[in-house]
């Protein structure tokens, strides 16, 4: 295992366990994320840069310049750092969240504005990812596609980070989640039967 991986490996766990954390209003109980899905950092950058800009740099350099100006300059520098902040925080928790029992869709909207949807693994059609043009290829992110059994509208997460990786890790709990459904739906018939068995053998007697 390189450097590389690991570093992947140590920044996901700390991934999930923040997660965990900054997400436990919108989970069940037991519930627990094992993958955060977010749209690519690329598709902000200019938004970013922009706030960075106009929020930091400038009052910073006007500050420079007119250092009696500190008062509105010191306000203005704060102002913009909410400004970041807050952006910060609708590309994280504008995410897909796949836990171990459904796939969450949240919704943020605002420090006292946020909402979530639920779809079990069970309602999942089928699940596709794809790449278009050179940013997407050359930095690794793409649209993934949710299809959900009763519905002709697909659940679309554009401009995903690793969208491949989002597929397998949602086609794997499905797996998971359907082999559990059929385990307990074998035992609930083996039991059925043995209680039929047991009926008769004592009627015979």
């Amino acid at each position: 295992m390189n450097l590389v991986s690991i570093l992947k490996m140590f920044f996901e766990y700390i991934s999930l366990f923040i997660g965990n954390f900054l997400f436990q209003g919108f989970l069940d109980d037991n519930e627990k994320i094992l993958y955060i899905a977010h749209r690519h950092i690329w598709i902000y950058y200019k938004y970013f840069l922009k706030k960075a800009f106009l929020g930091l740099f400038v009052p910073f350099f006007v500050w420079y310049l007119f250092p009696v100006a500190y008062p509105a300059m010191l306000v203005w520098i704060i102002l913009g750092l909410l400004i970041l902040v807050h952006q910060t925080f609708d590309w994280y928790f504008d995410s897909i969240l796949i836990t171990n029992a459904s796939i969450k869709v949240i919704e943020w909207n605002g420090f006292f504005d946020s909402s979530a949807s639920t779809i079990e693994y069970e309602k999942i059609e089928g699940v596709s990812w794809s790449k278009k043009g050179f940013a997407q290829t050359i930095l690794g992110f793409g649209d993934v596609t949710i299809e959900k059994i009763g519905s002709g509208t697909p659940l679309i997460l554009k401009d995903a980070s690793s969208p491949k990786t989002i597929e397998k890790q949602i086609l794997k709990q499905q797996n998971q989640i359907v082999e559990q459904s059929s385990l307990k739906n074998y035992d609930t018939l083996h039991g059925l039967i043995s209680d039929m068995i047991l009926q008769h053998q004592a009627r015979k007697k």
